[in-house]
């Protein structure tokens, strides 16, 4: 086995660990295990756990741009399936990132938790606003409503659920209906906000402006 490929079995099997268990509770000591290696070869591909799991972050911030970029530039896809294949890929990635990771690099690594929040606004800002821009153009989203408003309440929740600081403060009865998974979040998210909260013959319109003098 290549060097390469051994330093990317280690990065797979150490982001699966960190996302689950935490960055806390997982030693370098349990990865080798988990690997069959020895601490010693971890520490040949990696300076650390802190190291370890920056790496782990970066990887995964560039897969989401690079897979989402080669998404929305094919031109033999319809937006639904560009949509429905963004979606998918991105769950799929946030899969396993579970809060106490989150709350962790919050606490103990917050240059990381920094990194990782500036991600959260990149991706919101730049690449939802790109998804939604085409879906105006296609003819799926209306083009009635603000594509600015859209982007912010994504942005919005985005950085909501993903910050630990924010659930905390919930209340019990709400946090507890809040599913611990990064990517049953975003799911959520997205379907709330292409789908809507109305059934189809409950689709009224609730704006009140002209009504109250704005």
């Amino acid at each position: 086995m290549t060097d390469e490929a051994i330093r990317q079995k280690i990065l797979s099997k150490a982001g699966e660990m960190f996302f689950e268990q935490g960055y806390s509770k997982v030693k370098m000591a349990e990865i080798a295990d988990e690997l069959g290696m020895s601490k010693k070869t971890l520490y040949k591909y990696f300076d650390g756990k802190y190291d370890l799991v920056r790496t782990v972050l970066n990887n995964l911030y560039i897969g989401l741009g690079i897979s989402v970029e080669e998404i929305f530039s094919n031109p033999n896809m319809d937006y639904p399936t560009k949509v429905k294949k963004f979606l998918k890929f991105t769950v799929l990635k946030l899969a396993g990132i579970r809060e106490r990771f989150l709350s962790d690099i919050q606490d103990q690594a917050p240059e990381l938790w920094k990194d990782f929040d500036d991600f959260k606004k990149r991706a919101s800002f730049l690449r939802f606003n790109k998804i939604i821009d085409e879906g105006i153009k296609a003819g799926y989203v209306s083009d009635h409503v603000s594509r600015e408003m859209i982007v912010a309440m994504y942005a919005a929740a985005l950085q909501s659920f993903m910050n630990p600081d924010f659930l905390k403060d919930l209340p019990k009865r709400i946090s507890d209906g809040i599913p611990e998974s990064t990517a049953e979040k975003f799911d959520m998210v997205m379907n709330i906000i292409f789908r809507g909260i109305l059934t189809e013959k409950n689709s009224v319109d609730f704006s009140i402006k002209g009504e109250v003098g704005f």
